[in-house]
């Protein structure tokens, strides 16, 4: 999702979350906080440091500090404006794993359609909220999740239905 090479701006979550496994500490800021404190043109890696040098961490000034920035799950900030204008795909997968007593598999996903999404729910629709709605269409189940492909790279191994209208 991000590199650490990337300015604090391009990150999509709207709170950086940093993580030391070493000092058990571990802390948030916001992004418009970390822009006036450090600068628009920081980067996560800088930033990370940064903070760790602030917070007193002598490992830092000994160039062993092993911070990190948690990546934080694109439904539980991300808006479908924004799964449009970075062009991730949406992909429902059921979840069905028994029919009446037997034991069955689940059936194929199948790649959603973004605008009808958007049509449908609005451009300020939370992606998390998205799940309560979703139906498996080939079976009929309430158990579907809806999996977003943030690239090519990231789309299931496994053969995706496209729904055509």
């Amino acid at each position: 999702m991000f590199k650490e090479t990337d300015k604090i701006t391009q990150f999509g979550p709207p709170v950086l979350v940093i993580k030391c496994e070493d000092c058990k500490r571990h802390g948030e800021m916001k992004i418009h906080t970390a822009v006036r404190r450090y600068g628009a043109e920081i980067t996560i890696a800088e930033w990370k440091t940064r903070v760790a040098e602030d917070a007193g961490c002598s490992r830092v000034v000994e160039g062993y500090c092993r911070a990190f920035v948690l990546k934080t799950d694109v439904t539980w900030w991300a808006r479908l404006s924004d799964a449009q204008h970075n062009g991730w795909r949406p992909i429902l997968r059921c979840l069905r794993r028994h029919y009446a007593v037997k034991r069955v598999g689940a059936c194929l996903p199948i790649e959603l359609d973004l605008r009808s999404l958007v049509a449908t729910h609005g451009k300020e629709c939370r992606l998390s909220r998205l799940e309560r709605w979703a139906r498996c269409p080939q079976c009929g189940s309430s158990g579907a999740t809806i999996q977003w492909a943030l690239t090519d790279d990231e789309a299931p191994d496994v053969s995706i239905r496209r729904r055509v209208g």
